[in-house]
């Protein structure tokens, strides 16, 4: 029997939808890999900056700044899944409701209410209006792009959204979600550096760190110690330092105070001159 004309066999089209099915995965997992590592770059460089440095000097790799962001991101993502099912849940109780023409017109002026909130927390409160301006423009598009959906839907001969329209909105809700993961991440970032300040010794793992030469640290509390073993590999001990991270081949180590005009971040190389020691016993 041939196929008729015009149509294509059916192995065609179900290997067109599986193709085109993987391409929609790819672009959601290349979305999400993209905000997560965004999140993780922008929350290294606001805590490096808390301690006097750049994210740069840490030398991370793109998978340090995705696996930085995954244990902050994880709750936020839960709710945002939750409330998208809930919104899912209330679109199908709306659509064919009496209620939908009051959605259409309250929510048609979603970006008035967003934009006028946004400036009155800028005048109110300008630290927490400042932070929060990515979430009302959030809530202003994604209000009236739902409004003008919700229009076309019920209304009978009204002509589909245009693509470029389409494409502009989409661009839009895409920048938002890196701009709102700006606003988060900073936060997440300056929190966590302040949270080390209050309390080195109870936040990071103190740790002795034996070098063969001198370093000629400087910091204040950091304890100095010759060796007096000539067959020693390293002559110097270092105590009183605690390690923020490992990265790069480098060590980066925190000074124990913290208060107002001290503390130090001090950065060692990991090539063998220098040893860290853990543990009661260091």
């Amino acid at each position: 029997m041939t196929e008729p004309a015009g149509e294509a066999p059916e192995g065609e089209q179900r290997l067109g939808t599986v193709l085109k099915a993987l391409t929609q995965v790819t672009s959601y997992v290349a979305f999400t890999t993209a905000l997560l590592y965004y999140f993780g770059w922008r929350r290294s460089e606001a805590q490096a900056h808390a301690f006097g440095a750049d994210a740069s000097v840490f030398g991370m790799s793109s998978e340090d700044y995705v696996l930085r962001s995954i244990d902050v991101v994880l709750i936020p993502l839960l709710i945002l899944l939750l409330a998208g099912l809930g919104a899912v849940w209330l679109h199908g109780k709306l659509v064919g409701s009496r209620y939908v023409g009051v959605a259409v017109r309250v929510l048609g002026f979603s970006w008035l209410a967003c934009a006028v909130g946004a400036v009155l927390l800028l005048v109110v409160a300008p630290d927490a209006g400042n932070l929060s301006v990515p979430f009302w423009f959030a809530g202003g598009l994604i209000g009236t792009w739902y409004a003008m959906s919700l229009r076309r839907m019920t209304s009978r001969g009204r002509a589909p959204t245009s693509l470029p329209v389409l494409v502009i909105l989409a661009t839009l809700a895409a920048a938002s979600m890196f701009w709102m993961t700006e606003r988060v991440a900073r936060v997440v970032g300056e929190a966590r550096a302040e949270q080390i300040k209050a309390d080195v010794s109870g936040t990071l793992e103190e740790v002795g760190v034996y070098s063969a030469k001198r370093l000629q640290l400087q910091a204040d509390g950091v304890e100095e110690s010759a060796l007096t073993d000539a067959d020693a590999a390293y002559r110097y001990r270092y105590d009183h330092l605690f390690l923020l991270q490992e990265s790069g081949d480098k060590f980066f180590l925190l000074t124990g105070d913290w208060s107002p005009g001290r503390g130090q971040l001090v950065v060692l190389p990991d090539d063998g001159s220098i040893r860290l020691v853990f543990g009661p016993g260091r």
